[in-house]
């Protein structure tokens, strides 16, 4: 009876042990990493807002990534308010290379899975949005993807933006 008493008693801690483990593991579930589409044509002289700005959830960087173009594009990634239900507020360029410094933009080339370093949420931001400017010397039409809260997939190469 006391050998059967001990084997359940383990059993009992381990299960708990393994519980408590599993309880506590940081799971992030609200981050916003579902890909936006870029569908549009991105001019060579002034900055393209593409898409409305997305909620950002962490402190992550952001997610983007040219599939195709005609050239690279200059990137920049903004904070953004909301100011009523539907108006978004354009502010600060927040990005930065991969030193962590403040750049005016970061180049990014056609079939790279980019990462790009931001303080958009650590600067108060709840929105983040791209802008975007052709590197070459005419419009642009790009296809990809954006996403403001970056994470990482099996099986992807992405380089940090600079």
């Amino acid at each position: 009876m006391k050998k059967i008493l001990k084997k359940v008693m383990a059993t009992a801690m381990t299960v708990t042990i393994l519980s408590t483990n599993l309880i506590s593991v940081p799971v992030n579930v609200s981050a916003s990493t579902t890909d936006r589409k870029i569908d549009f044509s991105v001019p060579a002289w002034s900055w393209k807002n593409p898409t409305k700005p997305y909620t950002k959830d962490t402190n992550s960087s952001v997610y983007f990534y040219l599939k195709s173009g005609s050239a690279s594009v200059l990137v920049r990634t903004h904070g953004c308010t909301l100011d009523s239900k539907s108006k978004y507020s354009w502010k600060k360029n927040l990005t930065l290379n991969k030193n962590g410094e403040s750049v005016s933009y970061v180049i990014c080339n056609i079939g790279t899975e980019y990462e790009i370093y931001n303080e958009i949420n650590e600067t108060g931001y709840l929105y983040a949005g791209i802008k975007m400017k052709s590197k070459g010397f005419s419009d642009n039409h790009v296809a990809g993807a954006w996403s403001p809260d970056f994470s990482r997939e099996s099986g992807h190469t992405y380089k940090v933006a600079n």
